[in-house]
């Protein structure tokens, strides 16, 4: 019977095997210029985030808007590039003059992922409105203020961010208004009107603050866009530029929890010619005939108007088959400053001081 060839020690079948040496030397090499490679693109990347960082505070200086900052380093190799201003503050040149400032702001980006800008802001806030030293300076604090700018060949292209437990107070401390959350993303899309989501939680007023339905909102949620021209180079007169411009905010939904009254819906909100809301909103309400009593208590809506209102708008009323608090799918309107549920006229809001 005849047998193989002898495979036995000594003797090899087609090419020498490389030797295990030879793999770890080549797959050390590999790993060294690949290694080199990324510290190079690094690098460079680096070099350029730096020059973006200049070229974007010199580009709003020409607008008027000066940034400052007592110190800038640069870490995070080498997953990240890290650049953290310490003691920014930012003025806003005009008749009003405008300064915000706070103790550090950490900028990031990854090598891999250099359209995506993070951004980490949290911490204590400060805000000057007029002259320094002879106009008050309001403070922030937010727990956590954290997001993402989107960069499209160089362009902001879309914002989104965090917030935690965020108070702003006055000078003295008097009021402090306080946030529990929120989250916010917008999409900039060139030749496109802006568009939005917004979601904020647990809103508090100061107790100075004469809020129509109590000092605490549950939730606000709302997606749209906003259509005019709103420019940097315009403030102050930005409202007022926006609004010539035929700016609107286009809710496409919106749902609002302010117990007792919960709404949601879509419309439109813009400002007229004196710089005051004007709103239509196609709405469905639960707790609108409780909210009208609370609004009646302040002294809001007279009692003849609040009675009329409740028995021309009970017909409306609609009760969810399977039970369920009634609702009332209504249009709300607000012109002149007068709010309208329906065609019915409820009462006058109070004029915004912009």
């Amino acid at each position: 019977m005849r047998q193989g060839p002898d495979v036995g020690p000594g003797r090899f079948t087609g090419t020498d095997p490389v030797p295990k040496s030879r793999k770890i030397a080549a797959i050390c090499l590999v790993v060294l210029v690949a290694g080199a490679a990324y510290c190079g693109w690094w690098v460079v990347v680096a070099d350029r985030f730096e020059q973006g960082v200049d070229n974007w505070i010199a580009q709003q200086a020409r607008h008027g808007w000066v940034l400052d900052y007592t110190k800038r380093t640069q870490t995070g190799f080498p997953g990240a590039i890290d650049i953290r201003l310490e003691a920014p503050s930012l003025v806003i040149a005009g008749e009003i003059r405008r300064k915000w400032s706070t103790d550090h702001l950490s900028l990031s980006l990854k090598p891999w992922a250099i359209d995506r800008l993070l951004f980490d802001a949290k911490g204590d806030h400060r805000w000057q409105i007029g002259a320094p030293g002879r106009n008050p300076v309001y403070q922030a604090s937010a727990q956590q203020w954290h997001g993402e700018i989107g960069l499209t060949a160089g362009v902001i292209s879309a914002v989104s961010f965090e917030m935690d437990e965020v108070t702003v107070s006055d000078p003295e401390h008097r009021q402090a208004w306080h946030l529990a959350g929120a989250n916010v993303a917008t999409q900039l899309t060139k030749n496109q009107s802006p568009t939005f989501n917004l979601r904020f939680r647990e809103l508090e007023f100061p107790q100075t603050v004469d809020a129509p339905l109590g000092r605490r909102i549950a939730h606000f949620d709302a997606r749209g866009e906003l259509t005019g021209t709103l420019s940097l180079a315009a403030v102050p007169d930005l409202l007022m530029q926006w609004s010539d411009s035929g700016g609107t905010v286009d809710f496409a939904s919106f749902d609002l929890d302010y117990p007792p009254l919960r709404m949601r819906g879509a419309g439109t909100l813009a400002l007229d010619a004196a710089l005051q809301p004007v709103a239509a909103f196609s709405v469905k309400a639960e707790g609108f005939f409780a909210a009208m009593d609370i609004l009646h208590g302040q002294g809001l809506i007279p009692l003849g108007t609040s009675f009329a209102a409740k028995i021309a708008l009970a017909v409306l009323s609609k009760t969810p088959e399977g039970g369920g608090p009634s609702y009332l799918e209504l249009p709300l309107t607000v012109q002149e400053r007068t709010f309208y549920a329906g065609s019915i006229a409820l009462f006058k809001l109070r004029p915004v001081y912009w």
